[in-house]
């Protein structure tokens, strides 16, 4: 398993660092560990296996088609 951390995980795959904690906190979408740095910082550590299977099957982007 290969780790990146959010910002290295933003500038291989051209997401912003926010979508990707949303990813991760809210959408549960990206698998991730939170590592502590200091008593006040914390980063995520994203197993990267798990964002590409993301990036393959993630919704187009842009406003959806009409339905006639």
């Amino acid at each position: 398993m290969k780790f990146l951390t959010t910002y290295e995980a933003s500038l291989k795959y051209h997401i912003s660092t926010r979508h990707l904690r949303h990813l991760i906190q809210e959408k549960k979408l990206v698998r991730a560990v939170m590592v502590r740095t200091s008593k006040s910082k914390q980063i995520f550590l994203i197993d990267e296996g798990s964002l590409r299977k993301y990036m393959k099957h993630r919704p187009k982007p842009g406003r959806k088609p009409s339905r006639k």
